[in-house]
C-alpha cells in the first residue's frame, strides 16, 4: 500500500524467509543498483548468532520444542538482522524512502523490526515475492509503482 509519494534516493528491501536483497534508486526514472554490500542470509552460523533453544521447559520438565515454534524464532532472529542492515543502508545512502517487497509475514516482520526513523520514510509495501528475479525484472517490477 502507498503511503505517500517516493522522494529519492529510494531504498527498496526484497526479502523473503531465506534471504534479503537491498536496491537503490537515486533519481525517478534512474536505474536500481544493487547493494550487494547488504544483502543477507538466514544462515545464522553466518551471523554468529546463537540458534534459538531446541528446548522448553514445560510444568518443571524440559522437552523438545516444536518445530514450528524453533522455525519461528529463527525467522525472527534474521529478520531483526536484515532490519539493521535497512537501517544502515538507510542512513549511509541518505535514503529518502523505503519501499519494502516481501511475502506478508516476513513484509510484518521487516516493517515491525525496522527502526522507527526508518519506518517514517516507507511509502509502498507489496506481498510479492520477488527474490529470486534478476536485478532487471525486479526493477521493471518496482517502476510500476513509481518508486
Amino acid at each position: 500500500k502507498g503511503r505517500r509519494m517516493a522522494s529519492f534516493p529510494a531504498l527498496i528491501v526484497v526479502a523473503d524467509e531465506h534471504s534479503s536483497r537491498l536496491f537503490l534508486r537515486r533519481a525517478a526514472g534512474a536505474g536500481l543498483v544493487e547493494l550487494v554490500d547488504y544483502a543477507d542470509t538466514a544462515d545464522l552460523r553466518e551471523h554468529e548468532d546463537p540458534a534459538p533453544s531446541a528446548l522448553v521447559r514445560t510444568g518443571g520438565r524440559s522437552r523438545v520444542k516444536p518445530q514450528a515454534q524453533r522455525t519461528r524464532e529463527e525467522l525472527q532472529i534474521f529478520m531483526r538482522h536484515a532490519a539493521s542492515r535497512v537501517d544502515q543502508a538507510m542512513a549511509a545512502e541518505h535514503g529518502a524512502s523505503l519501499a519494502i517487497v516481501a511475502p506478508p509475514l516476513v513484509l510484518g516482520y521487516l516493517r515491525d523490526f525496522i527502526a522507527s526513523r526508518t519506518r517514517d520514510k516507507l511509502v509502498h509495501e507489496s506481498c510479492n515475492d520477488l527474490i529470486k528475479l534478476p536485478a532487471a525484472e525486479i526493477d521493471a517490477a518496482m517502476r510500476g509503482v513509481k518508486l
